[in-house]
């Protein structure tokens, strides 16, 4: 990067208008390094860039510019407590919400009723058109998300699942599973969001044990010595998204096309991160190889990779199948910025 940059490069840099960062100058958040006093051109340094990317990140974050203005050690401690009010408030609502269900397309109460033939964990066996078909020998076994499954008591929710009544289950994303229970096997119906049956999924009993949410996470050790790593320092901007059988031998060849749920990972000197999604911005430490992300008690493992001269960052991706299942499905590919 060149010693100053004009308003305009910086516009292009930091993928912002140059209305908003005149804007910015006049609350007073940014300040360029230069202003020519006959032409007005206003000159900013690194120093200025990152100050814009503080704001875009803590703007992501929930932050209003008042409050960025006067951002201190204390803001982040007050957000996270105003957000939490904000989180539970939000789940009363959907507990509330949730005791209506979508059976296709129709909009029913259904009252939690109580199964104890269910409770316990069942592991997945195979896949069939329906139950009939099953005990004729026409199945298949595949390599699915829901590899296991367990029923908690009183109808509680956790993973994808976001409560189940007796005959049926609803998922967090909308997909509605009716289940019966026949030679001690599972048979797990999914209809899709348009109300149609889609396929039969069969499980097998494992055990009858009451669980709680707690008893079925998988918890990544995160007290880790911090080690310093200075290649991966700076920002990255997510490329691809891959199948974790793919990470052996990634190429940089474009797999996924469709939306991503990370825009883009920021490292910084002392060991921290910034992950941007959608709707917030994800704070966590990190340490040689590991990102240790305390929210989701995780440690995902990233590598570097040179390929054609472009640096490529490839990060496990560990989501709730990680945490409750011990699969990690695919992984995050990043370009260095």
């Amino acid at each position: 990067m060149k010693d100053f940059l004009r308003i305009g490069e910086v516009s292009t840099l930091c993928k912002i208008s140059i209305k908003t960062l005149r804007f910015y100058e006049e609350k007073g958040l940014i300040k360029p390094i230069e202003v020519d006093p006959y032409t007005g051109y206003r000159h900013y340094d690194e120093k200025n860039i990152k100050e814009i990317y503080k704001i875009q990140f803590l703007k992501d974050a929930g932050f209003s510019l008042d409050e960025i203005k006067n951002f201190d050690e204390n803001s982040l401690s007050e957000k996270i407590k105003s957000l939490k009010k904000e989180i539970k408030n939000s789940k009363d609502k959907i507990s509330l919400i949730s005791s209506y269900s979508k059976v296709k397309g129709d909009i029913d109460m259904k009252p939690f009723i109580n199964d104890e033939n269910v409770i316990g964990k069942w592991e997945y066996e195979s896949s069939c058109t329906s139950k009939e078909e099953y005990f004729k020998g026409e199945f298949i076994k595949e390599d699915i998300a829901l590899s296991e499954i367990c029923f908690l008591p009183n109808g509680e929710g956790y993973w994808v699942i976001d409560r189940w009544t007796k005959g049926e289950i609803y998922s967090y994303n909308g997909i509605y599973y009716t289940y019966e229970i026949e030679n001690d096997k599972l048979f797990l119906t999914c209809f899709g969001l348009d109300g149609r049956e889609e396929i039969c999924l069969v499980y097998k009993r494992v055990d009858n044990k009451r669980y709680t949410v707690d008893e079925l996470r998988r918890d990544d050790d995160l007290n880790l010595p911090i080690e310093k790593d200075e290649k991966v320092v700076g920002f990255w901007n997510t490329y691809d998204y891959i199948p974790y059988n793919m990470k052996k031998d990634y190429r940089g060849e474009k797999f996924w096309n469709g939306d991503q749920f990370i825009a883009s990972i920021v490292f910084t000197p002392d060991n921290k991160c910034l992950m941007e999604a959608p709707e917030k911005v994800y704070s966590m430490k990190y340490t040689k190889g590991k990102l240790l992300f305390e929210e989701w008690k995780v440690a995902m493992e990233y590598e570097i990779k040179i390929i054609d001269g472009q640096e490529y960052l490839i990060l496990d991706w560990k989501s709730g199948d990680y945490t409750y299942t011990g699969r990690i499905n695919g992984c995050y590919v990043f370009k260095r910025a």
